[in-house]
């Protein structure tokens, strides 16, 4: 499989290094695959980055930060080449078994245009909960020759829910597929903020029911807003 990872960054770069790191060892395990990483660099440097596969790192300079989270990975796809695309956020990891899990599938299942996965999530380095369905962007596998030029909308929040509804607009039957294997690792740390409520997490049971309750608002929300732009 060809696939290009597709990294939006605001973040330092150790945090950046990280999900890089998670990233090679998981092309590690799975030799067939044929990986590269574009990385948006937003209002940063990464000057230091070490990555052992071929790594593309593309400079947004927007002082005024006027540009979105979804003109970031707008401007991703459109420098990947790949056959695949793969959206990861510079914050969260890959699972080390992630491109094996892809691979798999798609041996198994090779008419696919669009590949969901399950996410892992983690509290302070411990894991909170082993596979949870909900997918946006960052663990959904996406044929790029679907893919619209524009395919997220110019938000700042909520574009990767829109991006899911779009996904469901399209009507792929058996070529939406999903293993509930999980292929991601979103991390939540306590002192965090919920990015619906704004409210801190201070329990892994608090990240927890927050991260639910924004899978669910953003579903349905995400709906509502493509279709009312669209």
């Amino acid at each position: 499989m060809e696939i290009s990872v597709l990294i939006p960054s605001h973040h330092n770069s150790p945090i950046l290094q990280k999900c890089i790191n998670s990233v090679v060892e998981a092309a590690s395990k799975e030799p067939s695959a044929d990986v590269d990483i574009i990385v948006i660099a937003h209002n940063q440097k990464y000057d230091d980055i070490n990555c052992s596969l071929p790594i593309y790192i593309h400079h947004v300079d927007d002082p005024d930060k006027k540009v979105s989270i979804g003109e970031l990975r707008n401007m991703a796809i459109a420098k990947a080449d790949k056959e695949c695309i793969l959206f990861v956020d510079a914050d969260d990891l890959l699972t080390t078994d992630a491109f094996q899990i892809f691979q798999y599938t798609n041996t198994i299942t090779p008419s696919w245009k669009v590949m969901s996965s399950s996410t892992a999530l983690f509290y302070d380095g411990a894991r909170v909960v082993d596979a949870l369905m909900y997918s946006f962007c960052t663990n959904i596998l996406v044929k790029k020759d679907i893919l619209p030029s524009n395919v997220f909308p110019k938000w700042s929040m909520y574009e990767d829910s829109a991006f899911r509804s779009w996904i469901f607009s399209l009507n792929l039957g058996d070529q939406l597929i999903h293993t509930e294997k999980p292929t991601y690792r979103y991390l939540g740390h306590s002192g965090a903020q919920g990015i619906r409520t704004g409210a801190r997490f201070s329990t892994p049971q608090e990240f927890y029911e927050q991260y639910l309750a924004y899978c669910r608002w953003a579903i349905d929300g995400g709906l509502y807003l493509y279709n009312l732009t669209n």
